[in-house]
C-alpha cells in the first residue's frame, strides 16, 4: 500500500509539473492572440573576439535552461574567487543540433580580461567574433522560442543564415537578479557579414 501510495504521489507531481509548463504556453499563445502583433526590433551587430571563462557540455534540450543558469553560476564565482574583471556581457553558444535533435553542444561564457585558471568545469576559453542579425528577449525563458522563431523567420526571408552556432548574451540575467521578469536576453543569429 505505501508503495502504491509512493507512486501515484510520484506520477501526480510529474502530471502537475508537465500542467504548469502546459498552462505557460497556452497563457503565450493567449497573449499572442489578445495583443496586437507589435513591430519586431530586429538589429545586425558584430561580436568581437573575446578572452573568457567558460563552460561547455553536450545538453538535452529539456535540461538547457537549468544546465544554464548553474553553469552561469559556476561562472560567475570561479571568476570572482579569481579576482578576474569581467570585460562584456556573459553570454552563451548553442549548437542547431539542439534545436533540430533535441541534445547538442552549449557554452556559457563571461569575457575576463587575463586568462582564467581552469577550476572544475570552467575553462579559458577564446570565444570567436560573429556578424549576428538580432532580437532582445525580455522576460523569463519560458516562452523565448517565440523570439527564436521570430528571428529564424526574418534571418530565412532576408537570406542572411550562415551555418554556425546561435548565440544568447545576458543583458540582465541570473546573475544580475533572480527576478526572471526583469531579464533581457539578445539572441543573436550569424549571418553573412553585411559590412
Amino acid at each position: 500500500m505505501r508503495t502504491r501510495n509512493k507512486l501515484i504521489a510520484a506520477h501526480l507531481k510529474h502530471l502537475e509539473g508537465e500542467l504548469a509548463k502546459t498552462q505557460d504556453a497556452v497563457a503565450s499563445l493567449r497573449n499572442l492572440l489578445e495583443r496586437p502583433a507589435s513591430p519586431v526590433n530586429i538589429g545586425r551587430r558584430k561580436a568581437d573576439q573575446t578572452d573568457a571563462a567558460a563552460i561547455s557540455a553536450t545538453v538535452a534540450v529539456k535540461d538547457v535552461l537549468s544546465w544554464y543558469q548553474g553553469a552561469l553560476g559556476e561562472l560567475g564565482a570561479v571568476v570572482a574567487a579569481q579576482h578576474k574583471a569581467a570585460t562584456g556581457t556573459p553570454g552563451g553558444i548553442f549548437s542547431n543540433a539542439i534545436f533540430s535533435h533535441a541534445r547538442g553542444e552549449a557554452t556559457v561564457f563571461i569575457p575576463c580580461k587575463g586568462a582564467v585558471r581552469a577550476v572544475g568545469r570552467v575553462v579559458p576559453r577564446v570565444i570567436s567574433g560573429v556578424e549576428l542579425a538580432t532580437i532582445v528577449h525580455d522576460g523569463s525563458h519560458t516562452n523565448i522560442d517565440l523570439a527564436y522563431g521570430t528571428l529564424a523567420t526574418y534571418v530565412t526571408q532576408h537570406a542572411l543564415a550562415v551555418e554556425g552556432p546561435l548565440r544568447e548574451y545576458y543583458l540582465v540575467g541570473s546573475l544580475d537578479t533572480p527576478d526572471q521578469t526583469k531579464w533581457r536576453t539578445e539572441i543573436g543569429w550569424p549571418i553573412f557579414q553585411t559590412g
